[in-house]
Parts: structure tokens; sequence; C-alpha cells
């Protein structure tokens, strides 16, 4: 059996943007999040376009492109669903009611292009480089302001911080694969009580992995 890709997971490669340097595609990415909120419905769907054509060139399959955007398709089902019950309170008429809002349109297709750039991050950086392009642009903005070296300290740097919050997300997506394929496997179905049965799994699991991590992190700091 294939074991299904988690998603944000790094995938090797050598294409020509998994070979950028991570300290740019750090900063694209940042400045990409801020311009797709201003972004309106054509360009939005001009750039998820050419996001998938460079996914595309950098080695991801359709399917591939597809699964990474599940976040944005559930956040997009859930604008509609809330936008159906309010047409439906508000006695909006047959079929005029089934018609997506304008606005959910918009926000959902802002989602999906700033989900799309996350994806080209994570899947075309290692976590390795992920940190020491933390840490290179931490020190130089240290340099740059002359400020003191925190130095050896059992409190992690913002660096060390933010690099375990980047490396943790992609985990989070394989600890709820891992749960969902337990509950089919034992067939499960889905709906409510699959939420409320491997919720409280899926969080005991996550705070596991965290409390693992902090202990491998207090250990190398010793």
């Amino acid at each position: 059996m294939v074991k299904a890709v988690p998603l944000f997971s790094y995938k090797h490669g050598s294409s020509p943007l998994h070979r950028l340097d991570a300290r740019i595609k750090l900063l694209l990415i940042f400045a990409a999040g801020y311009a797709v909120l201003s972004l309106p419905s054509v360009p939005c769907v001009v750039c998820i376009a050419a996001v998938s054509a460079i996914s595309t060139v950098s080695g991801f399959t359709f399917g591939e492109q597809l699964t990474q955007l599940k976040p944005a398709a559930y956040y997009a089902g859930l604008l509609y669903t809330v936008s159906l019950i309010s047409s439906f309170a508000e006695h909006i008429p047959f079929p005029s009611l089934l018609v997506p809002q304008s606005a959910d349109i918009l926000l959902s297709l802002r989602l999906a292009l700033a989900v799309q750039f996350t994806g080209l991050l994570y899947r075309t950086t290692s976590p390795l480089a992920l940190r020491t392009a933390l840490e290179q642009i931490e020190d130089a903005f240290r340099n740059f302001f002359h400020l003191k070296s925190p130095g050896h300290n059992t409190i992690p740097g913002f660096s060390e911080t933010f690099s375990l919050l980047l490396v943790f997300i992609p985990q989070v997506f394989d600890v709820w694969q891992e749960v969902f394929r337990a509950w089919k496997a034992r067939n499960g179905r889905g709906g409510i009580r699959m939420l409320s049965a491997l919720f409280p799994v899926f969080i005991s699991v996550c705070m596991k992995h965290s409390y693992l991590m902090s202990l491998a992190l207090r250990n190398r700091r010793q």
C-alpha cells in the first residue's frame, strides 16, 4: 500500500525552485502573503494558474497539487455552508440562494493561492535549510542593528523557535493522516462520530510529538 503524502511535507528534487536559496524563498513567501490579501478575483485566478505551472515544472503532479489544496477546499465548503444557511434565514428565493457570494469566492481564491505559495515553500525546502536560513537572517538582523548575540542559553532564540514551528506544521498533518488511516482500517465511517472519536486522539498524539521535540531540544542545548 502506498503511503499518503503528508500535507506541506518536503519532497526531494533538483528543480530550480529546489535549488533556490531558502532565504529568498522565505522573503518571497512573506511578501506574497501580503500581496495575496489585496488581489482581486481575476488576477488571483491567473496567479493560481501560474503557481500551478511552476509546481508542475518543479516536479509535482496534478494530484499532489490538489492534495495540498485540501485546507482551502474545506474552508471554502465551510464558507458556502454558512452562506447557504444565511440565505435561508433571509428568505432568499430559489435558485438564487444556491449562488455563492462574490466575497466568499474571492476569499476562497485568496486562501487557495496562499496555500499554494506555502506548499511550494515547504515542499521544496528541507527543514534543515529552513532553519539555517532563519538563523542567517537573524544573525544579519543582529549585526545590522548591532544587537548582542544571546549566546548559549537554555531558552531558544527566535530563529530556533520559529523554525521548530515551521517544521511542526507538516507533522501535524502527518499525525492526522495516521489517525485517520487507523480509523479507516477499523472500518470506521465519517461524520460527527469520527471527529468526536479522533480529535482527542489527534490532540494527544500532537502533544506527545511536541514533548519529544522539546526533550530533544533541551538535550541539545545542555
